[in-house]
């Protein structure tokens, strides 16, 4: 049986942006995001090594986010 996350793909990506625009990359740390989520730091290692690659998944949904939302543009 697996457990359900207390958190949402949302949620996480919003408390990563938040993070990462308050404290910089340098200062970005699973401890604050778990801070903030109200989970322990060790529910998110379940999910990502390192914070190098929650970022990572951050940054490819913002650009699918953008891509899907930008207009195409006609000539």
């Amino acid at each position: 049986m697996t457990r359900e996350r207390k958190f949402t793909k949302e949620e996480l990506y919003q408390t990563t942006k938040e993070t990462l625009l308050e404290y910089s990359y340098a200062g970005f740390t699973f401890r604050i995001v778990a801070e903030r989520l109200h989970i322990a730091r060790g529910t998110l290692y379940k999910y990502y090594e390192n914070k190098d690659e929650l970022i990572t998944d951050y940054m490819v949904d913002e650009i699918n986010h953008f891509l899907i939302e930008a207009p195409i543009s006609k000539k």
